[in-house]
């Protein structure tokens, strides 16, 4: 039951996608909030508001405390878009009166601390350990609550299987292993496009380079002697252009980000492509809120054959997931959003 607390205050964030891109959809530009300019800001410090609701500092940090103090400068960002979208799906729900009653937060909160008490902890002290308040708890069990009811309407068995079906690499554990090319990008409609114009020049030349090397070297008279040439070509010339300018920290192993699977380790616009390539093609050019990448497949391994059955409670959790993430993007179209603006 104290996996029920976590998922209250936020557990989902098991992992935000790394080293390519941690986060989910892509973030429409947000209006800069001023913002004194310290690096450990007090936790009341407003760091957004979304449709006028406040954002804490406090969220974040306790975000940022599933992770090594190494990599909190490099997952803020993307942990407090998480925050965003979050708030801006429970804003939906609220609207559309979904309801979390009274009874139903404080019978929630109840079972928490029959769980807390069976495992011999203070329930105060653990909110306390989570830098939550008594009231932040309510909010965030009542937000947990009209979710599971709205999903309970969504996710029928239906919906899930039709799901299901529409994407198995999503549950039979395929995994690709590729490598991919970063231009890095601001939160600025300038910023983004500057970077996707070089992303599409440098396809354009990787595509150049292979052709210049095949027509030093062909490899051979046969067709599968060209193919490996082909290849072989293209791992060095796409290795070199990841070397030289992407903005990846995976830029040091030629892009290689390894093997992953279809759902959980990378953002989804960036899963979907890969997933989409038959090794050593090139994908088109791929926006993530980190900027946009030019991905290259290396290898696939097909899954096992798996049934709905077998995998109905995860398709069920991915199918909530995707759909959080849809929403949210739908949302980020006419919400008023403002980040604080730190140095």
């Amino acid at each position: 039951m104290l996996m029920l607390m976590n998922a209250a205050v936020g557990c989902w964030l098991t992992f935000m996608q790394v080293p390519v891109a941690p986060g989910a959809v892509p973030v429409a530009p947000a209006a800069p909030m001023a913002l004194a300019g310290a690096t450990q800001l007090p936790p009341n410090t407003i760091v957004a508001r979304v449709n006028g609701q406040n954002i804490l500092e406090s969220a974040v940090q306790r975000g940022l405390e599933r992770f090594p103090p190494a990599r909190h400068a490099e997952v803020r960002s993307e942990l407090l878009q998480f925050l965003i979208d979050t708030m801006l799906v429970d804003q939906y729900l609220l609207q559309a009166r979904v309801p979390a009653t009274p009874e139903e937060v404080a019978k929630r909160v109840e079972e928490m601390k029959a769980e807390a008490k069976k495992q011999n902890r203070e329930f105060d002290k653990i909110l306390e350990g989570m830098r939550l308040t008594p009231d932040e708890l309510l909010v965030h069990v009542a937000a947990e609550i009209r979710w599971e009811k709205f999903m309970a309407q969504q996710g029928t068995d239906k919906a899930l299987e039709t799901f299901f079906n529409s994407d198995k690499t999503l549950f039979d554990g395929s995994t690709v292993r590729a490598r991919h090319v970063l231009f890095g990008a601001g939160a600025s409609a300038e910023e983004r496009q500057k970077a996707m114009a070089l992303a599409k020049a440098t396809k354009l030349q990787i595509d150049q380079k292979l052709m210049q090397e095949i027509a030093k070297n062909p490899g051979g008279p046969d067709k599968l002697a060209q193919e490996k040439r082909r290849t072989e070509a293209l791992d060095e010339v796409f290795s070199a252009a990841a070397r030289d300018l992407s903005t990846c920290p995976s830029k040091a192993q030629g892009g290689d980000v390894g093997f992953f699977a279809r759902d959980g380790s990378m953002v989804e616009a960036f899963s979907r492509a890969a997933f989409s390539l038959e090794p050593y093609t090139l994908s088109d050019v791929v926006e993530t809120p980190f900027g946009y990448h030019i991905i290259m497949v290396l290898e696939r391994k097909p899954g096992k054959v798996v049934t709905f059955d077998q995998v109905k409670e995860e398709v069920r959790e991915v199918f909530a997931d995707k759909m959080k993430e849809q929403m949210a993007k739908q949302l980020r179209t006419t919400a008023k959003i403002e980040i604080a603006a730190t140095r």
